[in-house]
């Protein structure tokens, strides 16, 4: 039982006592938190959910048939000896013989020697021997291919133009010319006996002379002369044994001439824009054939059996000529300026040399007008081709300096 106005102690921060109780208490609780490990306010600890992993999912993997790897085994690389530019050396003899050229070999022939001399004048076969002759304005050089290191050199007067053999083989006869210019020129014929060569006759003339040939029968000579007087251009016949003068023909300015092997035309190119075909008979024109300014003639062979004959232009072509009639019979077109013409001896092939930016030499085929092969070798422009008398061999003589010899290897 409490007592009447007995002070109760109550607890308060008016009251001094409870304030400094209070305080304590703080204190104590501050310094127990800072102490303790543990928060005085205990932190909730997250629940943590726990996530099933998933199930991998079986893949099948295809089973793999095993890869076949090729062996490889090497294969020897043949070594390829590259074929000679020629069969034998220039110092060296050709072979005794070899296949004719003819319409079934001719893609086959290649390049069989070659030999250096001073770029030529004229170049031909000696008729009777297996000689090649060719002329430079001094000397003529005859180079025997059975024996190339001995070669026979003929010295004449300066001034060579060209010469031609009788068919015998026994007289030689060189045409030159000179003068520094056209109205200075003048040239003589002169003769020569084979086997020395010693000169036996002269003839001077106030013209020069560009071109001699002999008649197949080796009665004759024919003489081509020019000069600025158009009216003095000819061709002079002198007998082969008299030497006298047999005929002439004023043709006017002349390029090239050929006589058939009948002895009974004559084929001229007297102004590069026509050509003429004479009569020598009747010592007249049988026909004309004139030519385009671009297609102006440069050269001419007859074929050896006299029926036709072909003509090379500065436009590349070659026209066969039917000699009779006059009439066109086919042309070819070559890689440039035709330069040279020759017949085969059997007469079925054509051989064209070409210059001014072509030094190719074609074989053609007569019959068909065919190109049947391209002889390629010599450096510049290709001015004389020739077929040996036998048909086995085709020379060519270039400007150059060289004279190759073409045929089918053995």
């Amino acid at each position: 039982m409490h007592r009447k106005n007995q002070p109760i102690l109550r607890c308060s921060f008016l009251n001094p006592l409870g304030f400094y109780l209070m305080l304590t208490l703080v204190a104590t609780s501050q310094i127990f938190c800072r102490l303790s490990p543990r928060s005085f306010f205990p932190t909730p600890i997250p629940t943590q959910t726990h996530t099933p992993s998933p199930s991998a999912t079986s893949t099948r993997t295809p089973t793999l048939l095993p890869t076949f790897t090729p062996t490889f085994t090497p294969t020897a690389t043949p070594t390829l000896t590259p074929t000679a530019v020629w069969l034998v050396s220039p110092e060296t003899p050709i072979p005794a013989s070899f296949p004719i050229l003819d319409l079934g070999t001719a893609s086959l022939a290649s390049a069989i020697t070659e030999y250096r001399i001073p770029p030529l004048v004229d170049f031909k076969w000696h008729p009777t021997q297996f000689l090649l002759a060719g002329a430079t304005n001094y000397s003529i050089y005859l180079i025997d291919p059975y024996n190339p290191q001995n070669q026979t050199i003929i010295s004449v007067d300066q001034g060579l133009a060209t010469f031609d053999f009788s068919p015998s083989g026994k007289w030689l006869v060189t045409g030159h010319r000179f003068g520094e210019n056209v109205e200075n020129f003048y040239g003589n014929v002169q003769v020569w006996l084979a086997p020395n060569f010693p000169r036996v006759a002269f003839f001077g003339d106030n013209r020069a002379v560009n071109q001699i040939q002999y008649t197949a029968d080796g009665s004759s000579v024919a003489i081509a002369y020019s000069t600025v007087a158009d009216a003095e251009n000819a061709i002079q016949f002198r007998d082969a044994i008299s030497w006298e003068i047999l005929s002439t023909i004023r043709t006017g300015n002349l390029v090239s001439m050929a006589i058939s092997s009948n002895g009974k035309a004559l084929i001229t190119i007297p102004d590069r824009y026509s050509i003429k075909v004479w009569d020598l008979e009747k010592e007249t024109v049988s026909y004309s054939l004139p030519t385009s300014f671009s297609g102006a003639a440069n050269c001419l062979a007859i074929s050896p059996d006299n029926s036709l004959f072909a003509t090379g232009h500065y436009d590349g072509s070659i026209i066969l000529w039917d000699l009779e009639k006059g009439e066109r019979l086919r042309s070819m077109q070559g890689s440039g300026v035709i330069e040279s013409l020759a017949f085969s001896p059997n007469g079925q092939l054509l051989a064209s040399g070409t210059s001014y930016h072509s030094t190719i030499i074609q074989i053609w085929s007569v019959a068909s007008g065919e190109k049947l092969r391209d002889l390629e070798g010599h450096l510049r422009g290709v001015n004389f081709v020739a077929f040996a008398a036998n048909g086995q061999l085709l020379a060519s003589a270039s400007y150059d300096g060289t004279i190759w010899l073409w045929g089918v290897r053995p």
